[in-house]
């Protein structure tokens, strides 16, 4: 069975991220996914993988055009 990770992201928590205001930079979410924060306001989704036993670093694309 899955674990619940209380830490998740929701779109809540993403609406009111802001550059310096938040914890952590990039703000995971799980399995390699996670938001960075810019400071010109914006926030991209990004996933680290392993593809073919290489760490790969995948722009997936920017908040809320992409959402959750």
């Amino acid at each position: 069975m899955a674990k619940l990770n209380a830490d998740l992201l929701d779109d809540l928590t993403i609406k009111a991220a802001k550059y310096g205001e938040v914890e952590k930079n990039p703000m995971r979410d799980g399995n390699g996914l996670f938001l960075l924060l810019h400071e010109n306001g914006s926030k991209y989704f990004q996933l680290r993988t392993t593809l073919h036993g290489k760490r790969k670093l995948m722009q997936l694309g920017v908040y809320p055009q992409l959402t959750l």
